[in-house]
């Protein structure tokens, strides 16, 4: 930096020095992180919200043609005491079909998990037994004494 301002390494230390130009380089710095941080909260909610509304349209909207049937069949219960067996079963599955996608959209809108983790316990063939993990947390802890230098 000094040869490219023309001065010499020790007149810009001393600057610095003088300025605290170390202390206000971090500063700046963090101020222009809150800044980006800032904008991109505000552009992510932006983002959620719009995107939410789009899904509740698209729900609403494909809600309609779900609607109109139940008016109908509740109009005419005969409707579907007409339909063949095999015809009746397509509707139920389709209909089905839509239920998980449906809730699980629902639960993304209202903020909520969506996904679930669990433990798959002795089927999973490379759980531990209860005894192998202590033996390999011993092993761990025995470790770490040694390289702290506790000698084990």
């Amino acid at each position: 930096m000094a040869g490219k301002l023309g001065k010499s390494g020790s007149l810009i230390s001393r600057w610095s020095a003088q300025n605290d130009w170390r202390v206000r380089v971090v500063a700046w710095d963090d101020d222009q992180a809150r800044v980006r941080d800032a904008e991109y909260a505000a552009a992510s909610k932006k983002r959620a919200r719009r995107q939410a509304e789009i899904t509740q349209a698209t729900l609403e909207a494909a809600a309609l043609p779900v609607g109109e049937m139940l008016r109908r069949v509740q109009r005419e219960p005969a409707t579907l005491a007409a339909l063949p067996i095999g015809e009746l079963l397509k509707v139920m599955v389709a209909a089905g079909r839509l239920v998980p996608n449906l809730v699980q959209t629902q639960r993304l809108i209202d903020g909520h998990v969506t996904e679930r983790i669990e433990n798959q316990g002795p089927a999973d063939s490379d759980a531990l037994s209860l005894r192998e993990l202590d033996t390999y947390l011993a092993g761990v802890d025995r470790g770490r004494a040694i390289g702290d230098g506790d000698g084990g």
